[in-house]
């Protein structure tokens, strides 16, 4: 602080000259202090006994010897002020280094900040005051201190804090009691005693110890006016010395470039080259910590090599430069040592690969600090002698000879292997494009790859991120390679040359997972349930066999993640407009090739209006009514995707009408530019007809003639005439020149292929926002009494499955059907923006493409996304399909499944009684609808039956009719009798009730 300019007079007066005594001691501070802390006992003041008695030892010492007689009471030094010659006098140890206490100056400035820095007697302290008594001081800390900075004749090194109260009048009065409490460590305080002590046993002169006597020591008065806040002081004082030593050390890389920019700067100064031996002279002119590398000759030969044989390279360089920035003191490279063995043992183009290697093994948890530590560098103690470098340039052959054997796999496109060359072409490259076990990559990218490529990178995974401690035999190799060209040839439906047994199960990426809800990010979540919805019970598995079921959940993890992204719709379309735009499926474009239809592929965008929401009363019956301002907001919002306001080569819209075909108008609405007007576009009609069977099945009853609504539009739109190959259907009959597919069949609400969900989660996916309400009343004026009673057996359907669960979207079309749309449109990419119950997205990856869907909202993603992955986990459990997985189904053959509710033995029991009556009646059963769990008419007895079953089990009803009953027989009963009419308050109680969904 520096002092009041003042008449020379008057400061000659204020100023004590050295060795005047400032005053009396008036005993201790008067100020009343709160917060006090409990004194500890002897005992626990005990463990600095040792080190307290050394420094009070010292103090005696240097109070006994006359040059330091009376130090107690001295005034600190003043500062020499150029032209005041009455200022002490020339003898530069009269003079202070920071200007002095001053009463008046102290008083004003603290009062109003709080905070005030100016010099003081050193001895004006209690220099054994602790304010965290009890806690054990080192005495090599103090020891070490004293050598390096108190080696020769010094000042106080640094600061000391100050505490007082900021209304204290006392701070002379405590100065000349030698009371002055100083949170500052200890350690300082006690090695600048022990130096002067040191001094004095060496018998040093006088002028050695008047330089000594600390007269002008820098302290920094502070408001801390408690035993409370002197305490946390003392702790913050020592947390902030390691933040500024972890801050402004020097590392191994500073350290580096310290020597090659000053021998640079000193050699363009000189024209002379600077030698290792004169850099070395040179740094010693430097008290170098104990936590600093010894600089000597070899250490600056090691630096300049360093510098040249790795900064010389600037992947490594980067690498490097980021370590030391990122990790601080943990980076694993902060030796040098380190980094000259690393460039001794590789070279060339390995050097590279191997600093990128150790660096993601030890980022990534594969390597401990100890694998990456000098010895295991070395060679040393590790396993056959092989250094981690030797395995990590092992490992880049292995790289090497992986890509080489693409050329085994004339069955992948030349795309394919490309892909696998620039993701497998580094570390960095490799984690931007598959992620990492904390970070989740989008890999979509591998949309439309054959498995066994997948499997294949999945095996350069496996084998390349491996722990540095592992190494792989050549035959392991082989046999997985093997292994692999099988999967290639049966899905050409080619044979390779030497047919072996494939393995029972391939092995997918152990990616430790981040615990997010999703089943994506975590496949621990997928459960596993069988086709039936019978959930499995594994508790009888092994260890082993457990392990295996857990690698096939991460393999449905995996397939889900490479082709299926879902997006949850925003308030602001050109937020929409770059989600998509981020996605995988949102870049693809497609082409039209005119001259070879073959080769066109088209970016189907789909808009189903039927399930864009849910209608307020009965929606099992009845569709969501055209939600006209939410179709043309993301069809404007597609539109937008590749071209503004245009509909852009290679772009397929699918719009179906829901089977009212008086809406294409409203819905071609949608595709508009700015201006309102309709871009030019090309469109045909695909007739789509479902089974009268399942709609029976579905809904119960058929109202009126002609009322099983069998056939919905599909319009089809793009920027030009549709260019399509002839090519046969997959599912159903014809090809993709025809105009009809069919007979397509709607799956039961209560089949295990339904998505439900209980009401109240139900409600988080749909939310009121997208509950459109019903016009129209609740029966047709020509209703019959019987339809009636058959609609109230419905509703009382529908009122059971609100107990447990219902179906999240009534109108959801099979996957089957988007399979054949996506296969004869030669779809190489699906923008879904009403994705419902995932059915297109369950194509797209049977289709092996990228697919993204616009969700409602977040909850609808998350639920969506796990439901895709467990309908995935049974397609890998169904012997035929596409997905099969017979090392899977072996898995689970032998283990002993649960009823996943009701349903499933309702099923079964509807099923054997119309077997039984079917077969009285002299009648056959349809073995399509017996395999179809009974999709019979829906007026017939047998159905009647099937819908009772469903909302209580037969034998159950029975017992408690018989009984006098419980409320599920009494119901039954009541269902039963086809005199007794449910009453109309009974139904609008319903009505309100499906309202509120």
């Amino acid at each position: 602080m520096a002092p009041k300019k003042q008449p020379k007079a008057a400061a000659k007066k204020k100023a004590a000259p050295e060795g005047e005594v400032v005053g009396e001691s008036t005993g201790s501070n008067n100020v009343a202090r709160v917060g006090k802390l409990a004194p500890l006992s002897k005992e626990e003041l005990a463990v600095n006994a040792e080190i307290y008695a050394t420094v009070n030892a010292s103090l005696e010492l240097i109070e006994s010897n006359p040059v330091f007689s009376g130090i107690r009471d001295m005034a600190p030094l003043s500062l020499k002020v150029a032209g005041d010659d009455d200022a002490n006098d020339d003898d530069p140890m009269n003079w202070g280094q920071i200007a002095p206490f001053d009463a008046e100056t102290f008083t004003d400035t603290f009062k109003t900040s709080g905070r005030v820095t100016c010099g003081i007697n050193f001895f004006a302290m209690d220099v054994t005051y602790s304010a965290a008594p009890g806690v054990p001081i080192r005495k090599k800390a103090v020891s070490s201190l004293t050598e390096h900075y108190y080696d020769q004749p010094a000042f106080f090194m640094g600061s000391v804090t100050i505490g007082v109260a900021k209304d204290s009048d006392d701070v002379p009065s405590l100065m000349a009691s030698h009371s002055l409490k100083s949170p500052s460590p200890e350690e300082k305080r006690f090695a600048f005693v022990e130096a002067i002590a040191r001094d004095i046993r060496a018998g040093k002169g006088d002028f050695v110890l008047k330089r000594q006597c600390a007269l002008s020591v820098s302290a920094c008065f502070v408001d801390l006016s408690t035993d409370d806040a002197l305490h946390w002081q003392a702790v913050q004082e020592r947390e902030d010395f390691g933040t500024d030593f972890e801050a402004m050390r020097r590392s191994a890389v500073q350290r580096l470039y310290e020597i090659v920019n000053y021998k640079k700067c000193k050699e363009d100064l000189s024209k002379n080259t600077l030698t290792t031996l004169q850099l070395q002279e040179e740094y010693k002119k430097v008290k170098l910590g104990s936590y600093s590398e010894e600089i000597s000759d070899t250490f600056i030969e090691m630096a300049l090599k360093v510098h040249k044989t790795c900064f010389g390279i600037q992947s490594i360089s980067k690498l490097l430069l980021m370590c030391d920035s990122e990790y601080g003191s943990r980076n694993p490279f902060d030796y040098l040592a380190k980094l000259d063995k690393i460039s001794r043992r590789a070279k060339g183009d390995e050097l590279s690969w191997v600093f990128h290697a150790l660096h993601d093994a030890w980022k990534y948890g594969f390597m401990t600090d100890s694998g990456l530590s000098l010895r295991s560098i070395e060679g040393k103690g590790t396993l056959a002698g092989k250094s981690v470098v030797d395995i990590a340039i092992f490992k880049k052959k292995l790289r090497d000879l992986f890509m080489e054997k693409l050329a085994d796999f004339p069955q992948w496109t030349e795309e394919v292997k490309t892909k696998f060359r620039v993701v497998c072409a580094g570390h960095l490259l490799f984690r931007e494009f598959n992620g990492c076990p904390d970070e989740r990559a989008n890999i979509t990218w591998k949309a439309g790859w054959p498995p066994s490529a997948v499997e294949y990178l999945a095996f350069i995974d496996d084998t390349l991120g491996k722990g540095a401690g592992e190494f792989f035999e050549l035959s392991s190799v082989d046999e997985h390679m093997t292994h692999i060209k099988e999967m290639a040839h049966l899905e050409v439906g080619t044979k390779p040359q030497e047919e072996k047994q494939p393995a029972n199960e391939v092995e997918v990426k152990p990616d430790d997972e981040t615990g997010d809800t999703t089943s994506l990010t975590n496949p621990e979540n997928i459960q596993l349930v069988s086709p039936g919805n019978l959930v499995i019970d594994v508790s009888a598995k092994s260890a082993d066999e457990m392990q295996k079921l857990n690698l096939f959940k991460r393999k449905v993890a995996e397939l889900v993640r490479s082709h299926v992204e879902f997006v949850p719709d925003m308030t602001k379309e050109c937020d929409l407009i770059q989600a998509l735009k981020n996605t995988e499926a949102g870049r693809i474009k497609g082409s039209k090739n005119v001259e070879n239809p073959a080769q066109s592929s088209y970016v189907a965008i789909v808009y189903d209006s039927k399930v864009s929401g849910e209608c307020s009363h009965r929606p099992h019956l009845r569709q969501v009514y055209f939600r006209s301002e939410h179709c043309k907001r993301l069809l404007k919002v597609a539109l937008n995707l590749k071209e503004p306001d245009a509909i852009a080569d290679g772009d397929l819209y699918i719009l179906p009408d829901g089977g009212k075909h008086g809406n294409e108008m409203a819905l071609l609405s949608g595709l508009c530019d700015a201006n309102q007007k309709a871009p030019q576009k090309c469109k045909k009609v695909l007739y789509v007809m479902y089974s009268e069977a399942s709609i029976r099945e579905r809904l119960k009853i058929c109202r009126n003639t002609s009322g099983a609504l069998q056939v919905e539009w599909m319009l089809l739109i793009t920027s030009s005439s549709l260019t399509l190959p002839d090519k046969p259907r997959i599912h159903f009959e014809g090809t993709s020149n025809g105009e009809f597919v069919g007979p397509v069949a709607w799956a039961p609400f209560d089949s295990s292929d339904t998505w439900c969900l209980p009401q109240a989660i139900k409600k988080t996916v749909i939310t009121k926002t997208n509950v459109v309400l019903a016009g129209g009343s609740t029966y047709a004026p020509d209703t019959t009494t019987d339809e009636k009673k058959e609609s109230e057996k419905e509703i009382a359907f529908i009122r059971s499955l609100k107990k447990e669960s219902e179906p999240v979207f009534f109108h959801a079309t099979p996957t089957k059907l988007w399979e054949e749309i996506l296969h004869c449109h030669s779809a190489k990419a699906a923008v879904d923006l009403a994705p419902a119950d995932g059915a297109r997205a369950l194509a797209a990856i049977r289709a092996r493409i990228p697919y993204v869907g616009v969700a409602f909202n977040t909850a609808h993603r998350d639920q969506l996304l796990m439901h895709v992955d467990k309908t995935v986990l049974k397609m890998f459990q169904v012997e035929g399909d596409k997905l099969y997985q017979p090392a899977f189904a072996e898995l689970l053959k032998d283990s002993p499944v649960e009823e996943a509710g009701a349903d499933e033995t309702n099923k079964k029991t509807s099923a054997g009684k119309r077997k039984r009556e079917t077969a009285q009646n002299g009648q056959k059963e349809d073995p399509k609808q017996a395999a179809a769990g009974g999709q019979s008419g829906g007026g017939s007895d047998d159905a009647k039956k099937a819908l009772l079953a469903r909302v209580a089990p037969l034998s159950k009803g029975k017992a408690d009719a018989a009984a006098g009953g419980s409320k599920g027989g009494k119901r039954q009963k009541k269902e039963a009798n086809a005199d007794e009419e449910m009453d109309e308050d009974g139904i609008d109680e319903l009505d309100d009730d499906m309202g509120e969904a």
